[in-house]
């Protein structure tokens, strides 16, 4: 499913009603939410905790403009166990060498042997 974040926000009513968010969770196992307005268009801390409770059961890929890119990627990685493909857009080309640094400090179960991760300026691609 490719779609803007405020339309899943609609039809979720703001990731309040229960029975669209347990139908989603159910049904989407790939969801880019970069959508046609880019990083203007963020995803906020919030929202990605939101994302993470509807959609942690099965979706398999991901894609989002975030504005921190390390309290995020590390959110979503310990929490969303099917992923395998995640795509993250940062606000600047500046972040992306501290995203590096960061991920290759972190003690999780990803590693340059199982995880591949492609730094491309203003994109963060990681293949679990």
């Amino acid at each position: 499913m490719v779609t803007t974040k405020r339309i899943v926000q609609k039809a979720t009513e703001h990731w309040n009603n229960v029975a669209i968010c347990n139908h989603l969770s159910r049904k989407i196992a790939s969801l880019d939410l970069c959508g046609r307005y880019g990083r203007s268009h963020s995803t906020s801390p919030n929202e990605i905790q939101q994302i993470i409770r509807i959609f942690s059961s099965k979706c398999q890929l991901l894609s989002l403009y975030v504005q921190s890119p390390d309290d995020t990627i590390g959110l979503i990685l310990q929490n969303m166990s099917h992923l395998q493909s995640l795509h993250v857009s940062i606000p600047t080309k500046e972040d992306s060498p501290t995203v590096m640094t960061w991920l290759q400090k972190q003690p999780t179960i990803f590693n340059s042997s199982n995880c591949v991760i492609v730094n491309n300026g203003y994109e963060l691609y990681l293949w679990l």
